[in-house]
């Protein structure tokens, strides 16, 4: 919607200032747009032009210029009136145009979906560990990385979604050894546990024996020497718990909907990219040390030089992810490669995209570290040698409970079943919404109850306004949304449910418009934008914020406008219905599931 306003500004500021240029360039339409903004208070106006920004450009005194453009601004098919507020130009749309370029095109099934680029991003998320089961970090990073692939997808790319898993080193060793020696053969079946979870009780142990039993470091140190050099009884040791590991991830991913298109295993590849190294030897690229070592010079590029192949001639960590981006490179043909890893790696990725920029990798021109904060409790940061983690599963089990008493004390006719399927929905979606909606760059708290409130800037509340929305239509078609439909956030299925307001974009558009309906409206029309500059920030916090505002404006229309009752019943349908399919294209990019009814 900004583009329209701005394409009409544009003409009326060309006739106030023929000569409204800036070092040559005309004030287009795309800087207009970018200059509105959305009045604190909504009687002021739908949008402000500030004349500050303006001056910038023209080099007037910004009274001045909103002086000449609000006498060009004349009344007109989408201008009910300019108004001067201090600093700004404040502009009344009318409600036929205001309707026509926000609710109606929030109507149609591909709103907000660009159309395919042809360009392929490969993602990489979580990378776990396999000493250990996931954990909430490891649950902030999927939340993150897939929902900044729905993003992706939404703004026309195809996302490739790939995993590498950390199957070997001194720290897998660490619960080999443990299980070594105090597992007695035990197994997940025996034990009664998730398999994950048992290889981290043995990383703990690890932990706590070895501070009476200090021997046991060169032990670990024996057995990753052993896997090495390919001793059978180790490797198969190895194979079982790793096997437990991928099992355990495998459920956890299914649980909190993910899906990745390929698998990498850091066993397979960890000797790998000596040849790369090599290569990159021989061109020039990189340079062999008096002691043997061939390292990479960065210091031109503000970093330190880095070691690729030791003096011996093994490899490091860095020329195993040079194999990988190559492998990468083979397997999907990208235009890009998003790695979403904490923050604290931030100078390794540094280093590896200087690396591959230097050895002209081909998609090296378009790498992204998305790093994210960390994740800690009300009581401090998690460790896991300490056994001070809530784990994944462990933590959707407790909110899922929490949400099972709510549901229960709420609706007492419910069944199991259905108490059983909302409240996993509403668990899921609480812990969902609460590690996106927090800028990614930012450390966070989580607290499951406050997660789980049914008020607030939760998941619980987006979900609740969604199906709030659907008894509406519901109750406007005359027909009833069977309690245990759901949906994954498809705004398609909607038209499935309530075939009376099917496709409906051929409506009789109001001639005013309560301040509600206004902001409501308003906020529609920004769903477009919002998408592209979340995928420009990187940021899928963003699509979280206007999920939320989305959902507390609905609701404040459907507490001060009358919808069924109304004079205007069809405009207020039509609108609840935009709201509903807007709402749940944004929660179909957080990957959150939707209830019809909560």
């Amino acid at each position: 919607m900004l583009n329209a306003i701005a394409q009409k500004l544009n003409k009326s500021l060309t006739r106030a200032f023929p000569a409204a240029t800036t070092g040559g360039a005309l004030l287009t339409p795309e800087k207009l747009a970018s200059y509105l903004e959305t009045p604190p208070d909504p009687t002021w106006g739908d949008f402000a032009l500030p004349g500050f920004r303006l001056a910038q450009d023209l080099g007037l005194p910004p009274a001045e210029i909103l002086a000449r453009l609000k006498k060009a601004l004349k009344p007109s098919a989408w201008l009910e009136k300019a108004e001067i507020r201090g600093p700004y130009l404040n502009l009344f749309l009318r409600a036929e145009f205001l309707a026509k370029n926000s609710v109606i095109p929030a109507l149609k099934k591909s709103y907000g979906r660009a159309r395919k680029t042809g360009q392929i991003i490969v993602v990489e998320f979580p990378s776990p560990n396999t000493n250990k089961p996931l954990h909430l970090g490891h649950l902030r990073n999927l939340a993150i990385g897939e929902s900044y692939c729905r993003l992706l997808e939404s703004n026309g790319y195809t996302a490739k979604r790939v995993n590498l898993n950390n199957d070997r080193g001194i720290h897998i060793c660490k619960s080999m050894l443990a299980y070594k020696l105090y597992g007695k053969g035990i197994t997940p079946k025996k034990a009664g546990k998730k398999s994950d979870h048992l290889i981290g009780d043995f990383y703990v142990l690890y932990n706590q024996k070895i501070k009476e039993h200090p021997e046991l470091e060169q032990q670990a140190q024996d057995l990753l020497v052993a896997w090495e050099n390919g001793d059978v009884k180790v490797r198969a040791l190895w194979k079982k718990m790793n096997r437990w590991a991928f099992d355990g991830f495998k459920a956890t991913y299914k649980n909190f909907g993910i899906k990745h298109q390929k698998e990498y295993f850091e066993s397979e590849i960890y000797t790998q990219g000596r040849d790369i190294v090599l290569k990159g030897l021989q061109d020039g690229i990189f340079q062999k040390r008096a002691d043997g070592a061939v390292v990479a010079d960065l210091t031109p590029e503000g970093l330190e030089e880095k070691v690729l192949l030791r003096a011996d001639g093994t490899t490091v960590y860095m020329t195993q992810d040079l194999y990988l981006a190559q492998i990468k490179e083979r397997d999907f043909h990208p235009q890009g490669s998003v790695f979403v890893v904490g923050n604290e790696q931030g100078y390794h990725f540094k280093v590896l995209f200087n690396l591959l920029k230097k050895l002209k990798f081909p998609s090296a021109a378009n790498l992204k570290h998305l790093a994210y904060g960390m994740v800690n409790l009300p009581e401090g940061r998690m460790k896991s040698r300490e056994g001070n983690v809530v784990d994944a599963d462990n933590l959707i089990d407790e909110v899922t409970e929490l949400a099972r008493a709510e549901i229960s004390g709420r609706y007492a006719d419910l069944s199991a079943d259905e108490i059983n399927e909302r409240a996993r929905v509403i668990a899921l979606a609480a812990i969902k919404y609460r590690l996106i909606s927090v800028d990614i760059f930012k450390n966070i708290v989580f607290d499951p109850k406050e997660a789980l409130s049914f008020e607030g800037n939760t998941g619980t509340y987006l979900l609740y306004a969604y199906a709030r929305a659907g008894s509406v239509l519901g109750k406007a078609s005359g027909s009833v949304i069977p309690e245990d439909a759901r949906q994954c956030g498809c705004p398609e299925s909607v038209d499935k449910q309530i075939p009376a307001y099917a496709g409906m974009t051929s409506i009789t558009l109001p001639t005013t418009m309560e301040i509600s309906e206004r902001v409501l409206a308003r906020t529609l029309g920004a769903w477009t934008e919002t998408i592209q500059t979340a995928l420009a920030h990187d940021n899928p916090a963003l699509i979280a914020h206007y999920a939320y505002d989305l959902a507390q404006n609905f609701n404040t229309f459907y507490h001060t406008c009358p919808i069924l009752e109304s004079t205007q019943r069809e405009w207020r349908v039509a609108l609840t219905q935009a709201v509903r399919r807007t709402l749940g294209g944004a929660l179909n990019i957080l990957n959150i599931e939707t209830l019809e009814v909560m």
